[in-house]
């Protein structure tokens, strides 16, 4: 489960597909929240179904939406480029094997710093914390997610840079 330390969830079931035809909130800062909130539940329910289910398959198509293709991801290995949706999909089924071997259990937030770069362009950037079924903490780092929308679309996830968690770009 995804823990955010500071706010409360005020749009967990947010959906990209299920938004069409609705105007995108006026205010940008609201609308980007909405949308990683809405990530960060579909990807956590996703991996949910998968744990609870013994020989289950993983299935990540519910936080695919969120993200643009193609989509880079930067990474301490390289540069890793998922062009389209498929491509994106199994690096998530590898991504939930790696929790689920991991024993995994729940990720805490840290506080998201946003730097928008314009109207259609921000950085969503956060400290990560992972912790295992005995509620030990077995990863942290930073990650900065780099948002995009077009014209009158949602955000979505264009870029995915980790790093060390003492390079968090914050707020201005």
């Amino acid at each position: 489960m995804f823990q955010r330390s500071d706010r409360e969830h005020t749009a967990r079931n947010l959906h990209p597909t299920e938004q069409k035809g609705q105007t995108p909130m006026a205010d940008p800062r609201a609308s980007l929240l909405a949308a990683y909130d809405g990530y960060t539940a579909s990807f956590q329910g996703a991996y949910e179904r998968f744990a609870s289910n013994p020989g289950a398959t993983p299935d990540p198509t519910p936080a695919l939406p969120f993200y643009h293709t193609p989509c880079l991801f930067i990474t301490p290995l390289g540069l890793h480029l998922y062009p389209e949706p498929p491509d994106l999909e199994r690096h998530f089924e590898q991504v939930m094997l790696d929790m689920q071997s991991k024993r995994y259990l729940r990720t805490g937030l840290g506080t998201p710093q946003l730097t928008f770069l314009g109207s259609r362009s921000a950085l969503l950037s956060l400290e990560i914390t992972r912790f295992d079924l005995d509620e030990r903490q077995y990863d942290e780092y930073g990650v900065t997610y780099s948002f995009h929308r077009r014209a009158e679309e949602e955000w979505r996830i264009a870029v995915v840079t980790t790093h060390p968690k003492d390079a968090v770009i914050r707020e201005r």
